[in-house]
């Protein structure tokens, strides 16, 4: 099986977007490998304290210490720095990856990033909206130079992304990058009896993002004395996992602790947030009328991405944390009318995430475009809830896609047959063109159901039969290479397949074993007319 490995440099940042935004990216990035039958070995090099963010979504993160970590631990900063330098470097020579992906600092966040520029791997730069003399900088502007490709996820509705004209063939422009898709979010009656939100209450989710901001503490407290006294609205404290100050309590406040908080941002009304990059687009995307406070950051601007929803009426600023004006604000976004133009213009916008459009283009110099192009109709987000809610792990439902695959690979058999018919022959264009569509109608005609409709049936399937999931897929795997053939549809075969073991449940024996067996009996046949070819 092929191979891609990938590292991503999630180093320096106070909070969770830098970590999140490639986790966001890495999720496609496996999906579409794995859907393709393409193993991803993925790795994380982390200053996050929060490292366990790579966890929750699968992923394998080496962690070095932040750092504020290091300031409040009292640590020499200069011996930390080289610590950290040789860190990075020994890290990147072991793990020897094809694929390097950064994010916000191109130089990294001790400029060690310059001494790897000349190594052979592919290296991506994820270039997210920052203060212009940031950009502007002499260091950033050159290490850009480095890059092969530039993504830059632009920020509505900002384009001043500054770049060397030279390497303008290297820049590639997407939109806003979420964790996860509209698709992959429960529903609102879901999610409030998940949180257990009364549903008919109004609900508002107060966040600051991951947590890490020195000042959190005392901004909760000060909300959370006046929230407390509106006793209309229940009020959900998604504090971030990197909070580490004390709960302010009362009846109508509850604290919010999971993870990717996206998925249930269903459940709220309305929102008061602080100005990062992530907490504003994650309500953006998912239309939520928020309330906005920036806060000072030496690399993102949250003054001026608030200031430039407010003028076109996609949010209310917050300018400060007096009381009188939280009241006021929140009386306004409670109004019904109110909260609804918001939520119109907000709609109006319809929002993408472009998280697997970040991921097809670095995958694009190891996987051609065609496969790029048709695994994406099999893979919705949707897809990956419902994996979810059956509690089928993902890389099973990816596995059994590729496994039932195989009109799409009968397609491309045929469209290398007619290409090299057409070579040899020397067929005109229009020759050509007739024989790609009807080839292309074929293998159309032959797919009524999506695969990841048909995957999911077939999960349920076995899963309801007691069988075991991994020991599913070989059964499956097995079972399609004795009786698939060109001229038969997927679903055929996969109708012939669950109706075998349903003979097989008859057997007086545990069906695993009964499976296992058909596993063993078969492998050697597959096996040898393998071999005589």
């Amino acid at each position: 099986m092929k191979t891609i490995r990938i590292l991503n440099y999630a180093v320096n940042g106070l909070g969770l977007g830098h970590i999140t935004r490639l986790i966001a990216i890495n999720r496609w990035i496996r999906r579409i490998s794995l859907a393709l039958g393409i193993k991803p070995e993925i790795f994380f090099l982390t200053s996050s304290e929060c490292d366990t963010i790579a966890y929750q979504n699968n992923f394998s993160a080496f962690k070095i210490p932040s750092k504020n970590s290091i300031r409040d631990s009292g640590i020499n900063q200069i011996e930390y720095r080289k610590i950290a330098k040789q860190w990075v470097w020994n890290s990147i020579n072991l793990i020897n990856p094809h694929i390097l992906i950064v994010d916000t600092f191109p130089y990294g966040s001790f400029n060690e990033l310059f001494d790897i520029m000349d190594f052979g791997f592919k290296k991506i730069f994820i270039y997210r909206a920052i203060k212009p003399q940031i950009a502007e900088n002499n260091n950033f502007q050159k290490a850009l130079i480095g890059y092969d490709k530039i993504i830059i996820p632009i920020e509505f509705p900002l384009e001043d992304y500054k770049f060397p004209e030279t390497i303008s063939e290297r820049v590639y422009k997407t939109k806003e990058i979420m964790i996860r898709d509209i698709g992959e979010l429960y529903d609102r009656n879901e999610s409030r009896n998940i949180l257990g939100i009364n549903e008919n209450n109004l609900a508002c989710y107060v966040s600051l993002g991951g947590g890490g901001d020195e000042n959190a503490e005392t901004f909760f407290e000060n909300i959370i004395s006046i929230i407390k006294n509106i006793p209309d609205v229940e009020f959900i404290i998604g504090a971030g996992p990197l909070y580490k100050g004390r709960e302010f309590r009362a009846n109508n406040v509850h604290w919010f602790y999971r993870y990717n908080a996206l998925e249930y941002f269903s459940a709220f009304d309305f929102a008061i947030s602080s100005g990062g990059y992530n907490n504003v687009h994650e309500l953006l995307y998912t239309n939520i009328p928020s309330i906005l406070y920036p806060l000072s950051r030496f690399y993102d601007d949250q003054e001026r991405r608030i200031n430039t929803l407010e003028k076109e009426n996609l949010c209310i600023k917050l300018n400060s944390l007096e009381r009188d004006e939280i009241i006021n604000k929140i009386n306004l976004i409670k109004d019904n009318e109110f909260r609804g133009k918001i939520k119109f213009n907000l709609l109006k916008r319809s929002m993408k995430n472009y998280a697997f459009d970040v991921a097809k283009i670095i995958l694009s110099d190891f996987i051609n475009t065609d496969d790029l192009d048709h695994i994406e109709n099999q893979i919705p987000g949707s897809y990956f809830l419902s994996l979810k809610k059956e509690n089928i792990p993902e890389i099973i439902g990816l596995n059994a896609i590729n496994i039932l695959d195989n009109n799409y690979t009968e397609y491309k058999k045929l469209r290398a047959s007619l290409k090299s018919c057409s070579e040899y022959f020397g067929f005109d264009e229009n020759v050509k063109n007739y024989f790609n569509e009807l080839n292309k109608k074929i293998y159309y005609d032959f797919i009524e159901y999506p695969l990841h409709s048909l995957s999911l049936g077939f999960l349920k399937f076995v899963k309801n039969k007691g069988i075991e999931l991994n020991l599913s897929l070989k059964y499956l795997k097995i079972f399609i290479q004795n009786n698939f053939n060109a001229q038969k549809n997927i679903q055929e075969v996969l109708l012939e397949a669950t109706n075998y073991i349903n003979l097989l449940s008859n057997k007086n024996q545990n069906i695993n074993d009964s499976i296992s067996e058909y596993i063993f009996e078969n492998e050697l046949k597959v096996n040898g007319a393998n071999n005589e070819v």
